[in-house]
């Protein structure tokens, strides 16, 4: 029989310690292993793993127990059928919940600029703006983001 391979034992470790919540210590490891590892292979292992951001560490010297690292993700509450829990993980970025929508722009613009169709600027919609005489956007449209920009914090006396 082959000897799984380090990828395998490190997949193996993440196992044992995600089934204990009270996180365990290299003893508990080394009991649940019995001669599968040595110590010193599995210390390594654990390394890799704290340095990986898969495993945190707390306490200290013999009291040093692994568990296992909270997630940072938040969750996406529209899950797009093209993401997947590695390229979540690949990516190693928080996002708020998106919509689908917002989803495929940024699945979109992630594209290598190759396979991104080029797109040209609309000469006649820049040249209609004149600096501190015209604007983008519409009075109402900038009424309702002057509305939702302002903080409450300024309807309230000083020190509340």
């Amino acid at each position: 029989m082959s000897k799984p391979t380090s990828q395998q034992e490190l997949e193996r470790l993440v196992e044992l310690i995600s089934s204990h919540q009270e996180g365990l210590g290299i003893d508990g490891l080394s009991q649940l292993l019995g001669d599968s590892m040595s110590r010193r292979t599995m210390q390594r292992r654990l390394a890799t793993l704290v340095e990986q951001t898969r495993l945190q560490t707390k306490g200290e010297s013999r009291a040093l127990r692994y568990h296992l690292a909270p997630t940072s993700k938040i969750s996406n509450t529209y899950p797009s059928a093209r993401s997947t829990r590695h390229e979540v993980r690949e990516l190693d970025e928080i996002y708020p919940p998106i919509s689908p929508e917002a989803e495929e722009i940024k699945t979109y613009v992630r594209q290598p600029r190759q396979l991104r169709s080029p797109v040209g600027y609309r000469l006649e919609f820049l040249e209609q703006y004149h600096p501190n005489r015209t604007a983008y956007l519409s009075l109402n449209l900038r009424e309702q983001l002057h509305a939702l920009g302002r903080s409450p914090a300024e309807q309230t006396p000083a020190g509340w």
